[in-house]
């Protein structure tokens, strides 16, 4: 993370974008790994279309520095109701100290 990163949510924001698509008819599980070398406090996470108006989910989570920590969502839909032509997997470090490694792997997302 760089040292200059805020300290208010959304100042530290990165996104992972996919072609992959979903529709709001069917239920998925979402899962993936997140390793940090210092402790991160309050990280969004959130998986939503590539327009970020129909969120699957949205969350903060404390990360603890110095293990791997798996994250699983089972049975999330879109709720907006439309289907999604692409997903988005969104991250927010704000708040986290500068020069923070971060990991984030094993990232998967399966249809019930």
């Amino acid at each position: 993370l760089p040292t200059d990163l805020g300290k208010n949510q959304w100042q530290g924001q990165f996104h992972i974008d996919t072609k992959l698509t979903a529709s709001a008819a069917k239920t998925y599980n979402f899962q993936f790994t997140i390793e940090t070398d210092d402790d991160c406090p309050q990280v969004t996470m959130k998986l939503t279309d590539a327009g970020d108006t129909n969120f699957f989910i949205e969350e903060r989570n404390d990360v603890a520095g110095g293990e791997p920590l798996n994250f699983t969502w089972s049975g999330v839909t879109l709720k907006e109701g439309t289907d999604a032509s692409a997903i988005r997997l969104f991250f927010d470090f704000g708040g986290s100290p500068g020069g923070t490694n971060v990991k984030i792997s094993k990232i998967i997302l399966k249809e019930n």
